[in-house]
């Protein structure tokens, strides 16, 4: 009760202070924007047998950002979430509720510097779109820490070629807790170098989003990560197909501890999602859009000859209305369907779910005044 009554009152207090330094911003010329995104809707769920399918209205995000410039070359940017857990974490010694923290400076035309706490460079498309537009992440999307404190650098080799480089923290927690265990011989400076290469071709109509990163997680373990990102744009319609692979001598997402094999057990594990979405704008204020994941991830296990395997299949559909013009609000009606399968040494059997969704997206913009 309390944190619910701190919270609201933090998101009173950023809009009393929005008014404060527009009055400042006008005067000096200094770039301010404050923005409250929230996704809210009727949510029904089921599992096989379908026995005791129940629904509920409830907030799926509830984001607060700021962001703008201080100067023309130096921008920064906060981003907090109010349904994702607050736990400060010793490694970072910031809360798991913020996405981003940063400030970044562009040196010059082509190459720009950010540091604070910013995304992973991952590569794909999945990634890049924004939180409150996706239903269902691949695991790889959703299971990846995302957002970590480091310094990256990119620079634009030409207007349609794109080079990344970034050195972050490779976890934000103790590495018992980010690794299911305490058998482990913890690193000193627990860091992740990471590269990523962003290109399009025929006007935006080709665009490619690749990136690599490799860290050592614990002494005699190590991780990599490939995501490999195509699109097709064509305006009103787009689709892409993403293809995400980690390769770690522990479970890094920590997805096959979610379902039923031993952390301590485990002695190599790989991952790989593959995501295809596609997207068609009917008319300007209708869009359709369909999605589907395969994940699977294998893991060698210790006494255990054969690899334990687990694999999900996500189909979704969704419909999206948009009553005004631009993107910043709209309705949807969603519909997904998941299915999982079991082998080797995982206990724990998760039945096939559905959900369906009806509900509302929408991005307010409190203050918004450009450069």
């Amino acid at each position: 009760m309390f944190r619910r009554v701190i919270s609201r009152a933090w998101l009173v207090g950023l809009c009393l202070i929005s008014f404060v330094v527009k009055g400042s911003a006008q005067e000096s010329g200094r770039d301010f924007n404050l923005e409250v995104h929230t996704r809210v809707g009727y949510t029904v769920n089921g599992d096989a047998p379908y026995k005791e399918t129940s629904g509920r209205f409830a907030f799926d995000h509830l984001m607060v950002g700021i962001e703008g410039k201080i100067t023309p070359k130096l921008y920064y940017r906060y981003v907090q979430r109010f349904n994702k857990d607050a736990t400060i974490f010793p490694l970072e010694n910031l809360s798991n509720a913020i996405d981003y923290a940063y400030m970044r400076y562009q040196v010059s035309d082509k190459v720009a510097v950010t540091i604070g706490r910013h995304a992973k460079l991952v590569g794909g498309f999945e990634f890049q779109e924004y939180p409150i537009d996706v239903y269902d992440f691949s695991w790889y999307g959703n299971q990846i820490t995302c957002f970590l404190t480091g310094i990256s650098s990119s620079f634009q080799l030409s207007p349609t070629q794109e080079l990344a480089l970034q050195v972050t923290n490779s976890r934000t927690r103790n590495h018992v807790d980010a690794f299911g265990h305490d058998d482990l011989v913890a690193l000193r400076f627990p860091l992740m170098g990471a590269m990523a290469w962003n290109s399009s071709y025929f006007d935006r109509q080709l665009q490619l989003r690749y990136a690599a990163a490799f860290a050592p997680l614990a002494k005699g373990k190590s991780m990599y990560t490939i995501g490999l990102g195509q699109k097709l744009d064509f305006g009103h319609f787009n689709i892409y197909l993403d293809l995400l692979y980690y390769h770690s001598g522990l479970d890094y997402l920590g997805v096959l501890r979610g379902h039923g094999i031993p952390a301590t057990q485990i002695k190599q594990c790989d991952n790989l999602s593959t995501v295809l979405e596609a997207r068609y704008a009917i008319t300007p204020q209708w869009q359709l859009q369909m999605k589907g994941v395969y994940d699977v991830a294998r893991a060698k296990v210790y006494d255990q000859a054969e690899r334990s395997h687990l694999g999900r299949q996500l189909y979704q559909a969704s419909v999206q209305y948009y009553p005004m013009e631009g993107k910043h609000c709209y309705f949807y009606l969603n519909g997904t369907y998941q299915t999982l399968q079991n082998a080797g040494a995982n206990t724990v059997g998760t039945p096939d779910h559905f959900r369906c969704a009806l509900g509302m997206v929408a991005r307010l913009s409190l203050f918004n005044r450009e450069w």
